[in-house]
Parts: structure tokens; sequence; C-alpha cells
């Protein structure tokens, strides 16, 4: 997957993105669980990508307290990366994957959400 062909909803990017990360993140952790060092040293920069690419994507015209917040997880996601791997710290490596996931799963629940047809009786956003 490449980064730079994603398409579709805001919401539908993100969580690919996000799975892209986790998959080049958990490439790189079975690099180091192998004691690859070659490998590792070509995988640093394809994990860091999506981090870069999610950074990149995000909207800072539009601002707001989330895209303030994302930018941080974002930041600090790569500092550990560049930080843990090279030193083949797992445990960092894998904290930002458990969080890639669970950040994966709420993009998904709202992707669905956007997708779903306005039913009879489902409240409009904004009513209660």
């Amino acid at each position: 997957m490449d980064p730079a062909s994603l398409g579709g909803s805001p919401a539908e990017v993100s969580a690919r993105l996000l799975e892209g990360g986790q998959r080049a993140l958990e490439d790189l952790m079975a690099a180091i669980r192998r004691q690859d060092p070659a490998a590792r040293e070509r995988l640093i920069p394809r994990a860091s990508a999506w981090i870069e690419e999610m950074m990149v994507r995000l909207d800072h015209e539009a601002g707001g307290e989330l895209v303030q917040n994302l930018s941080r997880v974002y930041e600090w996601w790569l500092h550990e990366l560049l930080e843990g791997a090279p030193r083949n710290e797992l445990a960092r490596l894998d904290r930002i994957a458990g969080q890639m996931g669970a950040m994966r799963e709420a993009w998904v629940q709202k992707a669905r959400e956007d997708a779903a047809p306005l039913l009879p009786g489902r409240p409009v956003d904004g009513e209660a």
C-alpha cells in the first residue's frame, strides 16, 4: 500500500493510513526479533513514512483541538519510532502499534457511521 495513493472519505483514509502504519511497524518489529539489522534499517523509513503521511494530511487550516491533538500524537509516535527502533526497543514500537490499532478502529467506526443511510427515526447529527 502506497500512502500517497489513498483516496476516500477522511475517515476511510485515516483508517487505511493507520492500517499501513501498523503493518510497517509489525514488519519492523519482526526484523528486530529476527535480529536482522539490515532489514531494520530498511524498514524504519517505511514505518516513518506512514506516520509522516498522517501528519501531512492533517487539515491545519480547519484547525481545532482534534487536529492539534492528532498532531501531537503523530509527533510522539515518530519520536518513539526513531528513538526506539535503532535501539531494538520493541515495547516502544508495540505501544505505537497498539495505539494505531485503537485509533484505526475509531476511524473505521466513523467511516461506517458516515456511510450509513439516514433511516426514518434515526436522529440527524445535532438532534436529540
